[in-house]
């Protein structure tokens, strides 16, 4: 560490200066341009450029001059794995980097980290065959790096979030510890005091030699719940298991199950785990496994926790490890069970009839499962729903609001399901027809606008009540100011969107008649000897058939009488009316 020699182009390259700098990239003691103008040696100028060590081992005075080349968060040129985002003291696990980098991580020191993943996994293709064995040769797969090792047990929390690792594969049946042999390996290889829940592991092989397992190797001090294993796990010694190898002291596993295939050459091989360091603190509590998965080097079949003595099986014990059939897990039973036998649980879900699932699984895009009255397994619910029934009618009135309830009873227990009270409201009386009580004004004079004044309109409803209205012009249609005679009108009113008709009779007489023209705004016709203008607009004047001058008047509203039958020409501003005084 003294003393070292190096060339003139180790100086120039940039090298001795991020040596210098204590390998650290961005040294901020040393510094050299490594272009223009190029520094030949380091300087400890800062207004020369940084140091950084790139991808490859490059040298540059800008990481973006050697950038990675990331796929699936690994490196193609240099191997480094992407750092996984780091929010509210979690690592957030996207890809095959992001998993590599975080055991890579945990085996450097970091034991305590903790970790999510946001996505699910997929280290390596197509690693199993129908039957569980290996799908392909050793060389097509990227090997698998144990998360937690003898030296650095992973003490953190590692939470699943329901997504799956798949495609791992692990094969070194040396007898020493990993990283140099096939002792502690799984998804986690050593754990000890952390925290590993809501994951599953499937399409995978593991092929180690002792303490191995799906999930974890070894397991101790800590808490492993709602995990399954569907990989293939291997072990040329004893302690395998499908969830753990060892389930070590002062520990909790509950609500797991494994339906990978697991063979041990030795003992304590067992489909949930290989065997308990029990010390009276140590529990397990509703785990499942798929009946036959699980064999010791005599081929013998293993039952959920392995037995020490090759070929030799015990019972399971009650309430710790369940072995069930193909069928039971198929049918949702066992997704049911581990949600704690609670209908419609929000941890372990299966779709049963479409996009079927054949084994539970945590993702809770798949659908709830309900054990129903019937004993049968479903998506749809506790109870099947029947056609909904009509119960304690209350009939409504027009005084009165009704009511009903509607009831929807289970279909095969008949039990009530729901029971809801609709209100009905009170009846609408609906409008029958209107009459005119009182129409003060029926006999005109030719000429004369309809007066309504004072007319009332009776409204009779279908519950017997009646409304008294005010006769409005607008209701009134077909009368003629210039039609001598007997002139039948009607009445229109419409109300709640009925619309209701009535007829009345007048009369016009014949006393006044009035030529064809029309005023545009005066109104002008004569009366007995009288000659009417209304609304004029400039000085009235009015003149005899011959043009002579009778008479004028400057009020609007004006009665102008004149002596003798005739015609006579009545004028108003524009307005020119003759008008026939009989």
């Amino acid at each position: 560490g003294n003393g070292n020699s190096a060339t003139a182009e180790e100086f120039a390259s940039g090298q001795i200066a991020y040596l210098l700098n204590g390998s650290v990239n961005g040294g901020s003691a040393w510094f050299q341009n490594l272009s223009s103008p190029v520094d030949s040696l380091p300087v400890l100028d800062a207004t020369h450029g940084k140091v950084w060590r790139g991808c490859g081992g490059v040298l540059v005075n800008d990481p973006d001059d050697a950038p990675h080349h990331f796929v699936k968060g690994r490196c193609t040129v240099c191997g480094e794995y992407i750092e996984p985002t780091f929010a509210d003291g979690w690592y957030e696990i996207a890809n095959i980097g992001n998993l590599y980098w975080f055991a890579q991580k945990v085996n450097s020191g970091s034991t305590s980290i903790k970790a999510k993943l946001v996505a699910d996994i997929v280290v390596n293709d197509s690693v199993l065959d129908a039957e569980g064995n290996l799908y392909g040769p050793d060389s097509i797969y990227t090997a698998w790096t144990p998360i937690g090792t003898n030296n650095y047990k992973f003490a953190g929390t590692f939470d699943g979030q329901g997504h799956t690792v798949s495609g791992l594969y692990f094969n070194n049946t040396t007898g020493s510890n990993y990283p140099s042999g096939g002792t502690y390996v799984g998804l986690f290889g050593y754990v000890r005091g952390g925290t590993v829940s809501n994951i599953g592991l499937v399409d995978s092989y593991i092929h180690g030699y002792s303490y191995t397992g799906g999930i974890v190797g070894l397991f101790e001090n800590g808490t492993l719940s709602n995990c399954y294993n569907t990989a293939t796990v291997v072990g040329q010694g004893s302690y395998i298991g499908g969830i753990c190898g060892i389930f070590g002291l002062n520990n909790t596993l509950s609500n797991c199950f494994n339906s990978g295939k697991i063979h041990g050459s030795a003992g304590y091989v067992g489909s949930v785990y290989g065997v308990a360091w029990n010390n009276g603190t140590t529990t397990t509590s509703n785990c499942y496994y798929l009946e036959g998965t699980a064999t010791d080097g005599s081929n013998i079949v293993q039952f959920g926790v392995g037995n020490s003595s090759k070929g030799y099986t015990t019972a399971d014990v009650e309430g710790c490890t369940t072995a069930a059939t193909a069928e039971e897990f198929a049918s949702g039973k066992i997704a049911y069970l581990l949600n704690g036998s609670v209908n419609g649980g929000s941890v372990w879900f299966q779709n049963l009839t479409e996009s079927v699932d054949y084994l539970p699984v945590l993702d809770s895009t798949h659908a709830k499962v309900w054990l129903r009255c019937d004993s049968v397994f479903n998506n749809e619910g506790a109870h099947k729903a029947d056609s909904i029934a009509i119960e304690n009618v209350v009939a409504a009135t027009y005084t009165t609001a009704g009511s009903y309830d509607s009831v929807v009873y289970c279909s095969v227990c008949h039990v009530e399901l729901s029971r809801t009270t609709i209100e009905v409201p009170m009846l609408i009386a609906a409008a029958q027809k209107i009459e005119l009580k009182s129409m003060p004004k029926v006999e005109y004079v030719a000429g004369e606008k309809l007066d309504v004044s004072g007319a009332v309109v009776v409204v009779t409803f279908s519950n017997g009540t009646t409304k008294e209205i005010a006769l409005s012009a607008a209701m009134v249609s077909g009368f003629d100011a210039k039609k001598v005679g007997e002139q039948k009108l009607t009445v229109t009113y419409t109300v709640d969107g009925v619309t209701l008709t009535t007829t009345f009779t007048v009369k016009v007489e014949k006393n006044t008649a009035v030529d064809d023209e029309t005023a545009n705004t005066a109104n002008i016709y004569a009366y007995g000897n009288t000659i009417v203008v209304e609304n004029a607009t400039d000085e009235i004047r009015v003149y005899n058939a011959m043009g002579g001058f009778v008479a004028a008047s400057n009020e609007a509203n004006a009665k102008i009488r004149v002596n003798g039958a005739g015609i006579y020409i009545v004028k108003t501003g524009q307005v020119s009316k003759r008008v026939m005084v009989y």
